[in-house]
């Protein structure tokens, strides 16, 4: 329910989007299964614990990136093509970034490699604030949106 939830705010009923999914925990994975169930073009999940990522592959990601070993805006543009900014700096083709892990790196990824008007979805957990470069960001236009766990849904055990 959780990542049902983020991923409808961050444009899941979005067919053909390129999505970057960081975090192969329950709620990264729940989110890579939904964005391919609405027809994704391709969903990448980024992860640094091997095991993790080779279930985003059995689970139907079309790619992983181990990011302890990768360079992620490098294998992001590799795997989405070429983006750019509204100025025209070159970033990854990615649409949407959504943030399953709750680390400050993935947001500092994030927005760093956001072309014009990217999105990148919260559903983490960050316990410590984390930095936003926002005078950096106004040539990229990148939508940030937050999601809380089930907001509208009331579940209860009888």
């Amino acid at each position: 329910m959780v990542e049902a939830h983020d991923r409808d705010r961050v444009g899941n009923r979005q067919a053909d989007l390129a999505k970057a999914v960081f975090g192969a925990g329950p709620i990264g994975l729940g989110a890579a299964i939904g964005f391919k169930l609405s027809g994704a073009s391709h969903v990448t999940v980024i992860d640094i614990q091997p095991s993790r990522l080779e279930k985003a592959l059995a689970i139907g990601a079309d790619s992983v990136i181990n990011s302890a070993e990768e360079d992620v805006a490098e294998r992001l543009t590799e795997l989405h093509g070429k983006g750019a900014t509204a100025f025209g700096k070159p970033r990854a083709g990615t649409d949407v970034y959504l943030d399953a892990a709750g680390a400050p790196a993935v947001i500092a990824t994030a927005l760093a490699n956001a072309k014009h008007n990217a999105t990148l979805g919260i559903v983490a957990v960050h316990k410590q604030p984390v930095e936003v470069p926002f005078g950096d960001l106004l040539d990229s236009e990148v939508n940030i949106v937050l999601s809380m766990g089930y907001p509208k849904v009331v579940v209860t055990f009888d």
